[in-house]
C-alpha cells in the first residue's frame, strides 16, 4: 500500500511531463518534415518546377519498379507520382508562406 499522499497539483505536473515525454519525438518529426517539404519546395521553385517534378516522379517511379511493381502500369504510376509530387511542392509553399509571415510578424513586432 502506497503511504504517500501526492496533491492533485504534484499528480498533474507528473502527467503533464509524462504526456510532453510521450508527444515530444513525434513532434520532433512533425517539424522536420515540415522542414524538409519547406527545403524540397525551394529547391524545386529554384531549379524549376516541372522539372523537379519530373526528376521526382522518375525517380519514386524507378524504387516502385525495383521493390516489384509491375511495369505495365508504370505511365500511371509516373502521373500519380507527378501529382503526388505537385501536392508536396505546394504544401512546401503553404508552409513557407506561413513560416515567413510569422518570422517577420515575430521580427517586427
Amino acid at each position: 500500500m502506497n503511504t504517500r499522499n501526492h496533491s492533485p497539483l504534484s499528480r498533474t505536473l507528473r502527467s503533464a511531463f509524462f504526456l510532453v515525454r510521450i508527444v515530444a519525438p513525434f513532434v520532433w518529426t512533425a517539424v522536420v518534415g515540415a522542414l524538409q517539404l519547406i527545403a524540397m519546395a525551394v529547391i524545386a521553385l529554384w531549379s524549376g518546377v516541372p522539372s523537379a517534378l519530373e526528376r521526382m516522379a522518375n525517380e519514386w517511379l524507378d524504387r516502385a519498379v525495383l521493390a516489384g511493381w509491375p511495369s505495365l502500369y508504370a505511365p500511371q504510376l509516373y502521373y500519380f507520382f507527378y501529382v503526388i509530387g505537385f501536392g508536396m511542392v505546394v504544401v512546401g509553399w503553404v508552409l513557407c508562406s506561413y513560416l515567413t509571415v510569422f518570422l517577420v510578424g515575430w521580427l517586427i513586432f
